[in-house]
């Protein structure tokens, strides 16, 4: 598993790096977004609550969804849009509000997903949740008069079609919607929250997420050869289709030849290669094949549901399933102790407390209902129970059907080197004999131009043995073979690295005598 460490150095002179805000956020906006925060309303950017910065459009979407505690069923039900222009992590808040009438675009195919919400076009939103028509009970560039008289803004509100809707601005008029009735109804709009906010669902044990998630978890082994010959290390990774669909950390299988996943029934399955990755996000996506090592065929892997991990919260239950240690699947539990935490730059991961190490990379974090909410991937270096994981949502954006690269080809791939798919080995002679307890000289010549790596391997190491002697010149080298016990062996060289053809090798017949 990677490491990442966060040092945080305080300065004396921590001003010279402030900017002075375009806007002025006011103490009744951080009341408001702190008590929005304490409903799991109102998230930080990473850097704080960011009241002085102008909200999106989106970002409204988004509150107007949680508003009406219809976040899950957003994430989870498949709404669409016509926009073009809306981030993907908005897409289905959008889709939500755009299917209930909630917001509109500026044209059929533009919604302005990222640009900067005004006052009115919030006071908008707000309205239409509270079941105000914008045709019929007010007009949509003046809300004003009818917001004002529910309560929304005060009579010192500035009234601009115009104004910027900042982060401020938007949780102090989402804390006082939430006091605000339905139109014709004496019903709150908090009251409704807090009653949908008891729908959830019953939590699983651990036993439970044991028994339901485990098999789907794999133990994986990495090579440095196709063949998978020579181990380079060992992670993890989980089945999210039932013919073979996986996924696991990039950095777990990047610049990696072979790979192998180990059931927890014992069998082993060959990784037959990459579907698509996303280096930045440190996510693979790979495909096991159905034939193990021992010969037999699976008619269909165990799997995990994928959840949002938009849905994540501080506080929430997670359970995390690899093999740290080379030691196969292994269950800790903890809870999420930050949702949206930001590390050296990178975009934001999940924190939790449950414990993780070196070969959990590509394990599987899971929340109370044995959904997938992120891919652990690292830890806080000097820092006890500290992981952090790629928030799952992450992997909607990569492709879980087309062609599978082998590990070998996708590593070149990612890398833009040309692959020397012509070259060859040769030996200098297809036959050699040589004395028992005595060395014969063979030369072996590539004309492979680029980095590479040749392996030899001894059929029976019993009769014969070789390594490599004197290196003649860029191209050219002697392969020194000693004979151990009379008989007849074979001697194999082929590239187990580098960008030498992998089909290429040269077998040498060795007689001792």
């Amino acid at each position: 598993m990677k490491r990442k460490i966060l040092s945080i150095l305080l300065a004396a002179a921590l001003t010279a790096a402030l900017t002075v805000p375009a806007f002025a956020w006011s103490g009744d906006e951080m009341a408001a977004a702190d008590e929005l925060y304490s409903l799991g309303l109102f998230k930080g950017t990473g850097e704080g609550y960011a009241l002085d910065r102008a909200a999106t459009r989106q970002e409204a979407a988004v509150m107007l969804v949680k508003l009406l505690g219809r976040q899950n069923a957003a994430l989870t039900g498949h709404y669409s849009h016509p926009f073009s222009d809306v981030d993907a992590w908005a897409d289905d808040y959008v889709g939500y509000c755009y299917q209930k009438k909630l917001v509109s675009g500026y044209d059929k195919t533009h919604f302005g997903g990222g640009d900067s919400l005004t006052a009115a076009q919030y006071l908008t939103y707000i309205l239409r949740v509270l079941g105000y028509g914008a045709d019929s009970d007010f007009n949509w560039s003046s809300p004003w008069a009818l917001a004002e008289k529910l309560g929304l803004i005060d009579a010192a509100f500035t009234r601009s079609a115009s104004a910027p809707c900042t982060r401020g601005m938007l949780a102090q008029i989402t804390d006082s919607a939430l006091k605000a009735r339905f139109k014709g109804t004496s019903d709150t709009l908090g009251e409704y929250l807090q009653a949908a906010s008891k729908t959830s669902e019953t939590p699983l044990t651990g036993a439970e997420i044991a028994r339901k998630c485990s098999g789907a978890v794999f133990y994986m082994t990495t090579y440095v050869d196709t063949d998978c010959k020579t181990q380079y290390g060992s992670a993890s990774g989980f089945f999210i289709s039932a013919d073979g669909v996986a996924v696991t950390n990039y950095h777990a299988i990047r610049d990696h030849y072979g790979a192998k996943a180990t059931l927890v029934s014992g069998e082993t399955y060959p990784v037959l290669g990459v579907i698509s990755a996303d280096p930045a996000r440190d996510l693979a996506v790979i495909r096991i094949g159905r034939t193990a090592e021992s010969g037999g065929t699976i008619a269909k892997f165990p799997y995990l549901t994928l959840g949002r991990s938009a849905l994540v919260e501080e506080g929430d239950t997670v359970y995390a399933i690899g093999s740290p240690l080379a030691q196969s699947n292994t269950m800790t539990s903890g809870i999420v102790s930050n949702a949206w935490r930001v590390v050296d730059s990178d975009p934001p991961y999940i924190q939790t407390s449950a414990a993780t190490a070196v070969g959990s990379s590509g394990g599987a974090l899971l929340n109370d209902q044995g959904q997938v909410v992120g891919v652990c991937t690292a830890i806080l270096s000097n820092g006890d129970d500290m992981t952090l994981a790629v928030p799952i949502d992450a992997l909607s954006a990569l492709s879980k059907t087309g062609t599978v690269y082998s590990l070998y080809d996708y590593s070149y791939k990612q890398s833009q080197v040309v692959r020397d798919t012509l070259c060859s080995i040769t030996a200098g002679s297809a036959e050699i004999t040589v004395p028992y307890h005595q060395s014969g000289a063979v030369v072996i010549t590539t004309d492979c131009v680029s980095d590479f790596y040749m392996g030899i391997e001894s059929a029976d190491p019993t009769v014969a043995i070789a390594q490599w002697g004197t290196q003649i010149d860029k191209y050219s080298c002697t392969l020194l073979i000693t004979g151990l016990a009379k008989g007849t062996t074979t001697v194999t060289v082929k590239f187990l690295s580098g960008y030498g053809n992998p089909d290429a090798a040269a077998v040498i017949t060795v007689h001792v005598v």
